[in-house]
């Protein structure tokens, strides 16, 4: 018997298309909740769009790197960030003007959540020990495995760890020390074949399972509102995180 279902999703990426139709997924799969890991926003068309559905379904939010750029003064890009990039980023601060700071200012760096006996984290990625900026994350490993993802993580108390951030396909691997199952349910709007991604988690009174889907959208649509929108770095947008153009 479930006694709980929850889907899990993350990197939107202000992808209006794609969400929706996830959204549709997520209510014929019938979930009593829903959480987005970090970066609604930033390289889609629709970052106002997106989070006003977003907030408007109210879905468990959790603050990613994109938010922090959107909320802070000067935002601390990384060392390599181009100026197209610098500008599709203040392009997004922009058209979301204040308007959303108190709600955004809102999602936590970290969600922690019971199910059952369960204890369930939410995190966008694995914040950064070593700086003075406590919202610092570390540089994405992507090499994690059984052996050393507890250690990258650093986390204490948790048996299902979600986590974001890296726009590699879905993992998942429980660590061999602590024995925590760590997940990433892969971005669900930055994908290169015309799919969303994102999973379905289903609790028993003894046991869970996670089902990893693929939602169709059409991501066309997404891709010809950066040229509609004249979104600052769109061709760099279209061939990397989009597969176009």
């Amino acid at each position: 018997m479930i006694i709980y279902k929850i889907a899990v999703m993350s990197d939107v990426h202000a992808n209006l298309p794609a969400i929706k139709s996830v959204l549709e997924d997520v209510q014929r799969e019938k979930c009593h909740r829903i959480y987005h890991i970090g970066d609604a926003i930033g390289i889609g068309a629709f970052p106002k769009e997106t989070l006003d559905l977003m907030l408007k379904e109210k879905i468990i939010m959790v603050m990613g790197n994109h938010e922090k750029y959107y909320l802070a003064k000067e935002p601390k890009f990384p060392e390599n960030t181009s100026k197209g990039e610098i500008e599709h980023h203040q392009w997004v601060k922009s058209t979301l003007s204040s308007t959303y700071k108190k709600a955004v200012s809102a999602f936590p760096v970290l969600s922690h959540e019971q199910l059952n006996g369960l204890n369930l984290g939410f995190m966008h990625y694995v914040l950064d020990p070593k700086t003075t900026d406590s919202s610092d994350y570390k540089e994405v490993k992507k090499d994690l495995d059984e052996n050393n993802i507890d250690s990258f993580f650093q986390l204490e108390g948790y048996d299902i760890i979600f986590y974001g951030h890296q726009h590699h396909p879905v993992f998942e691997c429980r660590g061999a020390d602590k024995g925590i199952h760590y997940v990433n349910p892969s971005a669900l709007g930055c994908q290169t074949g015309s799919f969303a991604s994102y999973c379905i988690v289903e609790i028993s009174k003894k046991d869970y399972t996670i089902t990893h889907k693929k939602v169709a959208y059409d991501k066309q649509a997404a891709v010809n509102a950066l040229d509609t929108r004249n979104v600052p770095a769109k061709d760099y947008i279209k061939k990397v995180f989009y597969g176009a153009g």
